[in-house]
């Protein structure tokens, strides 16, 4: 899959994927509560570092909310889900890195 799609293959996003896609629904929870074991194990897959994750979390909490609380989220396949928080959670990074220089 690597040459047909290079980059989400890089840097662990194939296991990020898959983790998030199997756990969705654990991960909700946490997401909601902001803390728990899937949570961490998200955090952990993506590279996030101890450092940042407070950051991280709250902006991902943030963007989570309002897409849940989104009209069509309802009508969502499990895919669409994961693939949302999938990239919820990348946009994060890329905003961190991109402040952080």
């Amino acid at each position: 899959s690597d040459i047909s799609s290079p980059d989400p293959c890089k840097g662990g996003q194939a296991k990020t994927a898959a983790f998030i896609h199997d756990s969705y629904e654990s991960l909700e929870r946490d997401i909601a509560r902001g803390q728990g074991e899937y949570l961490d194990t998200l955090m952990m897959l993506a590279g996030v570092s101890r450092d940042a994750q407070k950051t991280i979390l709250s902006a991902l909490r943030d963007d989570f909310a309002s897409y849940v609380a989104s009209q069509d989220y309802t009508s969502q396949t499990q895919f669409q889900k994961a693939e949302s928080l999938y990239n919820i959670l990348y946009s994060q990074l890329d905003a961190s890195i991109d402040s952080n220089g």
